[in-house]
């Protein structure tokens, strides 16, 4: 027998078999995967690291602190979090093909948009006016000679 079987009480298996299974196994465990970037990773292992030192009888791996902070998190993002993400990832190539594809789902559903429309509901949703912040402003003292 070659070195490339494994033998088990009922069949004989290859090895190529036995690895398919367990990837089939890995993929079934961890369905989904996320790349973060290098900052992110290390901000994530500084977390680790605090939690795991600094709480006796925890052991946190990367992905238990992850799922802990993800669903600790609210259903939905704030407006300022929503706000921040645009400031960073806006990219007006993606949001011109999106128009197009609304416009066509507009012409479909009969309605009448145009381009300046659809560019005019994003300019609004862009410059709404500020909500009240969650605490009062301290006021500023001012020097009296009086």
């Amino acid at each position: 027998m070659n070195s490339s079987t494994l033998l088990t009480p009922e069949i004989a298996v290859s090895e190529s078999e036995v690895l398919s299974s367990k990837e089939r196994e890995t993929k079934n465990t961890y369905p989904d995967r996320v790349k973060i970037s290098a900052e992110a990773i290390a901000k994530l292992n500084n977390l680790a690291e605090q939690v795991n030192s600094q709480l006796r009888g925890v052991k946190l791996t990367r992905c238990e602190l992850v799922d802990f902070l993800l669903l600790s998190h609210s259903e939905s993002l704030s407006a300022s979090e929503l706000k921040d993400l645009e400031a960073k990832y806006f990219d007006e190539v993606k949001f011109a093909q999106w128009a197009v594809e609304e416009l066509k789902r507009a012409k479909a559903r009969g309605e009448s948009v145009s381009f300046a429309d659809i560019l005019s509901e994003r300019s609004v949703k862009a410059t709404r006016p500020k909500s009240k912040p969650r605490f009062p402003e301290k006021p500023t003292e001012v020097a009296y000679d009086g």
